[in-house]
């Protein structure tokens, strides 16, 4: 019995002592625990105050967020030179961007307008008042085919430069189908260059002309990419001719064409073929409305 009874007591002895030390384990866990969370809580306190910092960088410091997105505004859809620099320059947030696309969309307009002004200059209209220039005309085909050579001279007391000179045949178009233009011969002969070769440098374009006016609907403009100049003892010349595409009906109808004239038989001064020098009229009559 008594030994049953120590054995009861050691029992409970150590299960006291077991349970004191569940008891401190636990406390020293905790301990530890709350060491390592204190750092770490620490870190993450710094952490939140590293984040702050950069939000108060990016709310503060212009250098690092702003110039990017105000560079990327100015330079981007910009376009322009204004646009570009307006946009560089942008220190502050959104606005200085709004900025730079409005200045951006100025200089656009700006291209847009200095483009209709250096575009093509209006028609002339009525007839050289003081020529500079004579042209003379001879009709080699009366049929569908519109083919006709020019001569043509330099009046001026200045060379005339050949590729500032532009030449008008002004037709009525009764055919439907598309023209086929052709250089046959072009060339200038005399003075100090001699002959001079002008075949591939010479281009014809039909285009539309006003409506309304008498006899043309449409002209045969020529023009000469070459630096030859014309000098007052130059000639040049000029065979051109117009071919529709399609032969199929109707017709073309030169008798009522604007610089046609059947009785032309021979190289004769001709007004109604204009050449324009440097922008101005400096031979003939353009065709007008009635």
């Amino acid at each position: 019995m008594t030994s049953g009874r120590g054995s009861h007591k050691r029992h409970s002895a150590f299960s006291l002592f077991a349970a004191v030390c569940v008891v401190v384990s636990c406390a020293h866990a905790e301990e530890s625990f709350d060491q390592e969370s204190s750092p770490r809580s620490a870190s993450g306190t710094r952490g939140g105050a590293s984040s702050a910092g950069r939000s108060g960088a990016a709310g503060n410091a212009p250098s690092a967020g702003s110039p990017a997105r105000g560079g990327s505004s100015g330079g981007g859809s910009g376009g322009s030179g204004n646009g570009a620099g307006n946009g560089g320059a942008a220190e502050s947030g959104g606005s200085d961007e709004v900025a730079g696309g409005a200045d951006s969309a100025g200089g656009a307009g700006d291209g847009g307008s200095s483009v209709g002004a250096g575009g093509m200059a209006p028609d002339p209209v009525g007839c050289a008042e003081s020529p500079s220039a004579r042209v003379q005309y001879k009709v080699l085909r009366s049929d569908s085919v519109v083919q006709f050579q020019m001569r043509f001279y330099n009046e001026g007391a200045t060379a005339l430069a050949l590729d500032q000179c532009e030449f008008s045949y002004y037709f009525s178009n009764e055919e439907d189908s598309m023209w086929n233009t052709y250089v046959d011969d072009a060339s200038t002969n005399g003075g100090a260059d001699g002959y001079v070769a002008l075949q591939g440098a010479t281009k014809v374009t039909v285009e539309p002309v006003a409506p309304g006016v008498t006899g043309a609907t449409h002209r045969a403009r020529i023009v000469i990419d070459s630096p030859t100049v014309l000098e007052d003892v130059d000639v040049g010349l000029l065979t051109i001719r117009l071919e529709p595409t399609s032969y199929e009906q109707p017709h073309q109808l030169q008798a009522d064409d604007y610089s046609f004239d059947a009785s032309k038989t021979e190289l004769m001064d001709w007004e109604r073929i204009t050449l324009l020098a440097q922008g101005d009229l400096a031979w003939g009559c353009v065709p007008q409305a009635p």
